[in-house]
């Protein structure tokens, strides 16, 4: 996710963050800046732009003692119906009498692949501003999510039986 940060002193930083790795490449007014350690990037000699936080808590970077939020953390909406993406797959899929209305796979691999979209489902929240937006693709997700799910359930129920 990339994000532009102007700063009076230096310019314009871009902060290039991969979702996935949480790994953080900066710019300063277009030339990639060395990286020093894991948080902290070198802007000249021994000037220094620190960061903390992640794209769930909030990134925030720290220059000349100055500090900026870079993103701004998750809402509690968005964990909650990520997780419940989560939730309903491990529930769902545990349950005999929840699956004789609709075989779903449950265990190592419902869980895992709810977990892996309710990730997914996470950051495309995060990345859209629309509320009513934000509800239609967690409702969006959540069903490809069920399908899928649902899918595995009945393909291993008809090799079983």
């Amino acid at each position: 996710m990339k994000t532009v940060v102007q700063n009076e002193k230096y310019g314009e930083f871009v902060v290039d963050e991969n979702v996935w790795t949480g790994k953080i490449k900066v710019f300063l007014n277009g030339k990639e800046l060395a990286k020093v350690d894991k948080t902290r990037y070198l802007i000249e000699e021994k000037k220094y732009i620190d960061f903390t936080g992640n794209s769930i808590k909030g990134l925030y970077m720290t220059v000349d003692n100055q500090t900026t939020q870079v993103t701004a953390p998750a809402k509690w909406y968005e964990i909650a119906l990520s997780v419940l993406i989560f939730v309903v797959i491990l529930i769902w899929g545990n349950s005999l009498t929840l699956c004789s209305i609709v075989p779903v796979v449950g265990g190592a691999i419902g869980g895992g692949l709810s977990a892996m979209l309710a990730v997914v489902n996470l950051f495309v929240m995060r990345g859209i501003k629309n509320v009513a937006l934000k509800l239609l693709a967690f409702v969006g997700i959540f069903a490809v999510t069920f399908g899928l799910c649902a899918a595995i359930g009945t393909a291993i129920l008809a090799a079983i039986v």
